[in-house]
């Protein structure tokens, strides 16, 4: 991508918005163009932050792995929205993976130049700004449920709805794939899966192709706090 064209997309960012031609020319100076692909993981939680990312184009989901080896999706993020960027401040490691979900074209800062560009006074301004209202959103969407409660919490509502049931044995199918089910309660596939077999062992639940088979819903409830 030419600089010109640079210049462009970075007008039509929110965080570059009222930047002279001059400070976004140093912006440019100060950072390379990065195409990624699909499902490419840009960092691992735990490692040394030494860039800060800004998608241009695509979608990326930060995932946070948890002391009990469930792993939690924080948030998807979006063009005009930056990665690693706490961390970079912080000089500390990575708190999260980021991980795309489609094809991605980011702008790239390494640490010591993104630094530099944090003594142009209003971009330093934006920055800060950003982060508070970044801080703000993610805590406000955080949950206190374990993934198991959610799940049985998933469960419960559409059980309460209207749903197919079994011609031989009675009992509930929820038409829904693992895939589907976690994102619908916002955490990764590996998490879910995980949870659903705990409740398969324990006579709860039928995994099926496409569909999960309630077959003890007294028992269900057993796991709702």
């Amino acid at each position: 991508m030419e600089q010109n064209e640079f210049l462009e997309k970075l007008q039509g960012i929110v965080n570059f918005s009222g930047l002279n031609k001059l400070d976004l020319l140093n912006i440019v100076k100060c950072s390379y163009l990065r195409s990624c692909r699909k499902e490419m993981s840009l960092y691992y939680q735990g490692e040394p932050a030494e860039t800060v990312y800004l998608i241009i184009i695509g979608t990326l989901k930060i995932v946070k792995y948890r002391a009990d080896e469930s792993s939690l999706i924080l948030e998807k993020t979006g063009p005009g929205e930056w990665i690693g960027l706490s961390e970079v401040i912080a000089n500390g490691p990575y708190l999260t993976d980021a991980v795309t979900e489609e094809q991605c074209e980011m702008l790239c800062f390494s640490k010591n130049n993104f630094k530099l560009l944090l003594k142009i006074p209003l971009f330093q301004n934006k920055i800060t700004e950003y982060l508070a209202r970044h801080y703000y959103t993610l805590h406000a969407n955080l949950e206190s449920r374990t993934p198991l409660q959610k799940i049985v919490r998933f469960f419960r509502a559409r059980i309460e709805s209207f749903e197919t049931r079994d011609i031989t044995t009675g009992n509930l199918i929820i038409e829904i794939t693992q895939e589907a089910l976690a994102e619908s309660i916002g955490y990764t596939r590996e998490t879910t899966n995980k949870h659903l077999k705990e409740l398969e062992d324990k006579k709860v639940i039928r995994l099926l192709r496409g569909k999960i088979e309630i077959i003890n819903s007294e028992e269900l409830n057993r796991f709702i706090i």
